[in-house]
């Protein structure tokens, strides 16, 4: 009987362990098959998997998602403090075949274990880039303990620069054959993985002097133990440099790049290890499972992007104070329209009021207003031929573009920046900004109807008075 008791709790013990037992002993990770001496030729499988980027992106037009995590793990030294960065980026790259989005950059910064930022970049390709301009949407949320704050925001970007070859290229690199000099290899998965080591050649060269080439040295407002990156050292005027570096690089049976890694530590002038860096990037997707979309509500983006426009030097907004008129509406008998074009040159106002009859232009008046103090200037009247300038009136709208979003209204399609005793509104027309509403000196609500605004005057075909210490003062 007891014979018979302990074979049954043996059995139901080995029921429960076993299992547990045979998955963990089962599992070989990737990281327990040690790499192994290789017979493949060096430079082919730098060419080929070199490769793999123009063959996915540009022949096959091949959609495609890339997880990369970069660790960064600092070390107590004479130049640096111990902590760890991890940032956790998520690339997706579209097909050139597909409009309008180009790729989303999304990117998570830890510093130490904590969540610190999240920016997600969506690049989009308008249909022509003779015509469109391409935008890129930022969405940062910033973490500050229990408190989130974000931010919205759309800027332009070259598609020369920022094309889909270019983000793969930034995701994975590409592989000089000057930087390696030895080659080893593993079967993980029915998949050969390559290990690129560098160091010195049979021949005496050092390969990792080609490698700390692709280094840039830190900035004084961009420095690497604030915000590390890859290829970015300390400093080289002291010697730091690289040490330790290789490449790990694999394709599957498609030829499609699917795993990449850089490995590589950071030395001071003192021989310190001041730097431990490793970035993995592992193809997560590809096909018609990958999709990319558009933000939600791009007009908050679009509308964040004005503001922030026009509180730097060198921006302009042309408006008129009347509504324009429909397309499909035609004017009875020709009407004069006024277009006022302030453009902000430092803390100064150029200002141009432009008369058009039936479309052409009549009579222009220059004014220049000198900063004084907050919603405080002397204005001129300004004669250009005659290089002469007057004091003169004008009321001043109240143009406080350095306020933060506080309410949408999406009914009217409309943002709300300031408070409410100080409020701006920005209204749209379908995704293009129509109206501006705001105050006068006086206090007095007045609505603008937009009709041009950028970051650089000087690209308009009109001219601005940029400077009065040459133009006489008359009475």
């Amino acid at each position: 009987m007891k014979k018979k008791f302990k074979f049954v709790l043996f059995t139901l013990i080995l029921a429960l362990i076993c299992p547990v037992v045979f998955f963990a002993c089962g599992e070989t990770l990737f990281d327990d098959v040690p790499y192994t001496s290789s017979s493949a030729n060096l430079e082919e499988v730098v060419s080929n998997f070199n490769a793999a980027g123009e063959y996915m992106v540009n022949n096959l037009k091949l959609k495609s998602k890339f997880e990369t995590t970069n660790t960064y793990t600092f070390y107590n030294t004479q130049t640096s403090t111990a902590k760890t960065v991890k940032d956790v980026i998520v690339t997706t790259l579209g097909s050139a075949n597909d409009n309008p989005t180009l790729a989303i950059i999304d990117t998570t910064r830890f510093v130490n274990d904590i969540k610190i930022t999240n920016t997600i970049n969506t690049y989009v390709q308008p249909t022509s880039i003779e015509t469109e301009t391409p935008y890129c949407y930022s969405y940062t949320k910033n973490f500050m303990g229990e408190e989130e704050t974000y931010d919205k925001n759309r800027d332009e970007y070259n598609p020369n620069i920022n094309s889909i070859i270019s983000f793969y290229n930034s995701t994975i690199y590409e592989i000089k054959k000057e930087e390696v000099n030895s080659i080893q290899q593993k079967e993980f998965e029915g998949v050969t993985y390559y290990k690129l080591n560098s160091g010195l050649t049979a021949n005496g060269e050092i390969t990792l002097d080609a490698v700390n080439d692709r280094f840039v040295e830190e900035t004084e407002n961009n420095t690497l133990q604030d915000n590390p990156q890859l290829f970015k050292i300390s400093t080289k005027a002291h010697h730091d440099a690289a040490e330790n570096f290789y490449y790990e690089c694999a394709k599957n049976s498609s030829n499609y790049a699917t795993y990449f890694k850089i490995h590589y530590n950071l030395k001071n002038k003192e021989r310190e290890t001041y730097l431990n860096v490793s970035s993995v990037t592992r193809l997560t997707q590809y096909g018609d499972k990958v999709s990319l979309d558009m933000p939600e509500d791009v007009n908050e983006y679009i509308a964040n992007s004005f503001m922030k426009t026009m509180t730097n030097s060198g921006s302009y907004i042309s408006y008129t104070t009347t509504e324009q008129i429909n397309e499909d509406e035609i004017a009875t008998e020709p009407t004069t329209k006024v277009t006022w074009t302030v453009a902000k040159i430092g803390k100064d106002y150029s200002v141009r009021r432009d008369e058009y009859q039936a479309g052409a232009p009549t009579n222009t008046t220059l004014f220049y207003l000198v900063y004084i103090s907050d919603n405080n200037y002397n204005t001129f009247l300004i004669n250009g031929q005659k290089k002469k300038r007057v004091e003169t009136n004008l009321e001043l709208l109240n143009f406080n573009f350095d306020q933060t979003i506080f309410s949408k209204n999406e009914e009217e399609n409309s943002y709300q920046y300031g408070n409410e005793q100080n409020m701006l509104t920005i209204t749209f027309n379908g995704n293009n900004i129509y109206s501006l509403s705001t105050y006068t000196e006086r206090n007095d609500s007045i609505s603008i109807y937009i009709e041009d605004y950028g970051k650089d005057f000087t690209k308009l075909p009109l001219s601005f008075v940029t400077d009065i210490d040459n133009y006489e003062l008359e009475a």
